[in-house]
């Protein structure tokens, strides 16, 4: 998994395929971003999973399954 959404996901998400229209939703929508040296926006895909209350689950706090390894 990329750590930026691509050109087509920010697109997808703003609805505008004009950066500069993609900065200005981003901003009234209150989006973290930052821009590369072209002024098209960076948006940090775990910002956006954030954002939307997608969260990974902690591998450091996950048990393992004794059972599947025939362990328990």
């Amino acid at each position: 998994m990329e750590t930026f959404l691509s050109p087509e996901e920010l697109t997808r998400l703003t609805g505008y395929k004009s950066s500069a229209w993609q900065r200005r939703w981003l901003k009234s929508n209150r989006w973290r971003f930052d821009q590369d040296r072209l002024g098209r926006p960076i948006v940090a895909r775990a910002y956006y999973l954030k954002h939307l209350g997608i969260t990974a689950p902690d591998a450091s706090s996950a048990e393992p399954n004794w059972e599947a390894v025939g362990v328990a």
